[in-house]
């Protein structure tokens, strides 16, 4: 079976993210007062062949654990669905 990953990662809670920092400053200086929290991260689409859900899951968590983040400073969560071409 063929399943489609949408992967999310961002900061964990209380890490410095300075493009954030610079982003709601810009929003800011436009005119976007109205703005007053952002969080950046990354985005990945991962299409993954396994036997079932549960082991597409497992090795998606594997993957994100050891290359897609870096667990001391990022947190990721992640979709999994069957992918119909």
């Amino acid at each position: 079976m063929i399943f489609l990953s949408k992967i999310y990662v961002k900061y964990k809670s209380g890490i410095s993210d300075p493009e954030s920092i610079n982003i709601l400053s810009a929003l800011d200086k436009l005119g976007f007062n109205n703005a007053k929290n952002l969080s950046t991260g990354k985005f990945f689409e991962l299409t993954i062949e396994s036997k079932d859900l549960k082991s597409a899951k497992n090795e998606i968590k594997e993957i994100c654990n050891q290359l897609l983040t870096n667990p001391v400073i990022e947190q990721y969560s992640f979709d999994v669905s069957e992918f119909n071409q």
